[in-house]
């Protein structure tokens, strides 16, 4: 009888914790889109908030390429009011690119200093 309570608490506190975590991690969305043209490369770093209240976010978006001159890297970072239900723009880049270049893309967005959203693409 004891071992069945236990079961049931447990099994109800693993559901509480699952739908908790689940909620919160789509109270925030982050996504990269790419628009390869010709030589040029754009790209656009996104985030939706979610959630029933307004909120400040901080984001970094990095660039990693690698080609036959070797690896660069650059960074952009910054802060950006998001009203509820609403989505914005982060940051738009645009790089020129070789035939042989890879991008690695990343995008990170934090609420409170905690990682709330991410996403990353590669090109080609």
């Amino acid at each position: 009888m004891k071992w069945q309570g236990l079961l049931r608490f447990l099994v109800i506190g693993v559901g509480v914790l699952a739908f908790s975590a689940l909620a919160q991690a789509q109270e925030h969305k982050a996504w990269i889109e790419i628009e390869p043209d010709n030589s040029h490369l754009k790209i656009k770093a996104y985030c939706r908030n979610n959630a029933s209240e307004d909120c400040v976010l901080r984001y970094n978006l990095t660039v990693q390429k690698r080609g036959k001159s070797g690896r660069t890297s650059s960074a952009q970072s910054g802060s950006v009011y998001l009203p509820s239900q609403s989505e914005k723009c982060l940051s738009q880049l645009g790089l020129g690119v070789s035939l042989k270049d890879e991008y690695e893309i990343k995008l990170e967005v934090y609420k409170d200093g905690k990682l709330v959203a991410e996403d990353s693409v590669s090109y080609p």
